[in-house]
C-alpha cells in the first residue's frame, strides 16, 4: 500500500544522506516560510554563489534583486498575472530562432 508519509520520509532521508542534516533542517524551515520570504532567501543564496564569480558585480546583482522583488510584489498584488511557463518558453524559443 502506498503511503505518502513514508514516501516523504524516504525522500527526506535520502536528501539528508546527501546534504547532511544541517542543510536539511535549513531547507525544511525555509520551505515553511511564505512565498515572498522564500524568494528573498533564494536570491540571497544565489547571490552568495555569484560573489565567487570573477565577473560578479554587486551593483548588477542588487539591480536584479530589486527587479525580482518588484516583480514578486506586482504579482502578489494582482497587478501582474504572470505568464504560463510553456508560453514563456515558446516566446524565448521564438526570440532565439530570430537571432
Amino acid at each position: 500500500m502506498w503511503n505518502s508519509n513514508s514516501t516523504s520520509l524516504d525522500r527526506r532521508l535520502r536528501y539528508e544522506s546527501v546534504v547532511g542534516t544541517d542543510a536539511a533542517t535549513v531547507l525544511s524551515g525555509g520551505l515553511a516560510l511564505p512565498e515572498q520570504e522564500r524568494a528573498r532567501i533564494a536570491a540571497e543564496l544565489f547571490a552568495s554563489l555569484e560573489s565567487r564569480d570573477p565577473e560578479y558585480s554587486a551593483e548588477l546583482s542588487s539591480a536584479w534583486a530589486r527587479s525580482v522583488e518588484e516583480r514578486i510584489d506586482r504579482y502578489a498584488s494582482g497587478e501582474s498575472q504572470g505568464v504560463d511557463i510553456d508560453v514563456a518558453r515558446q516566446r524565448v524559443d521564438t526570440a532565439l530562432a530570430g537571432t
